[in-house]
């Protein structure tokens, strides 16, 4: 656990420096003309734009293709240092963060003990990392666009700076 917090210490640092003094730029692939960033599953995903480049080709966006620029700004961002491949599947999700000993065994049957249960969403699950560990987004490590880089989940809209479409 000691490691988990210099990992998180380390990271915060980082981001104070370069998220908050703008000078990293996110990106997102999208068939979508939207500038607030649409949240689903566990929050909004952005990475590096190779990653981005390789979303657009991996994925038949055939409508109105385009990658968007972002500053994420995090506080206290949880490290992950493998893809939980963070989409829409909140059971798998959940059991991840409880064998990597982010979230206890009572919190995991809470969110996911009962599937139809009101307790079972996305949203308590940002609540549950954000309120009571204080986890404000999520870094990891991206498996599958641009392998080995690091991606971010932001949980809130707030936290997410539109800067721009990407032009080549």
């Amino acid at each position: 656990m000691e490691l988990r917090k210099f990992i998180a210490t380390t990271i915060r640092e980082y981001l104070n420096e370069n998220v908050d003094g703008n000078s990293d730029i996110l990106y997102h692939a999208t068939n979508s003309t939207w500038t607030k960033p649409e949240m689903s599953g566990l929050g909004f995903h952005a990475g590096t734009l190779k990653a981005a480049k390789d979303r657009m080709k991996s994925f038949r966006m055939n409508i109105n293709p385009h990658i968007k620029m972002f500053r994420f700004h995090l506080k206290n961002p949880l490290y992950i240092g493998r893809d939980y491949r963070f989409h829409d599947n909140l059971t798998k999700v959940v059991t991840e963060l409880y064998k990597d000993k982010v979230i206890t065994k009572s919190e995991k049957e809470d969110l996911i003990g009962n599937i139809y249960s009101d307790r079972a969403t996305f949203d308590n699950l940002r609540k549950l990392l954000h309120d009571k560990y204080g986890y404000d987004g999520i870094i990891y490590r991206n498996n599958i666009e641009d392998r080995g880089s690091d991606s971010y989940i932001a949980f809130y809209p707030e936290q997410v700076e539109f800067v721009g479409n990407y032009e080549e």
